[in-house]
């Protein structure tokens, strides 16, 4: 995977899923990320950097988290 980038801030509270697994992953947040995790969220964030300019928040949302 090649290189992605967001600018400003950035939600995942919808039904998709942040999957971080290869050594070349690289997401760039310049503002603030917050993850609402409604199910178990286990191996998706194994390799690559996200690398968050401002707040890293993550919550739970679901009973399988």
């Amino acid at each position: 995977m090649g290189k992605n980038f967001y600018y400003g801030t950035e939600s995942s509270d919808s039904s998709g899923t942040l999957n971080m697994t290869n050594t070349k992953d690289y997401v760039l947040v310049n503002g603030n990320f917050t993850a609402h995790a409604w199910y178990n969220q286990s191996g998706k964030l194994t390799a690559g950097i996200l690398e968050v300019k401002g707040n890293f928040t993550q919550r739970k949302r679901g009973n399988d988290c």
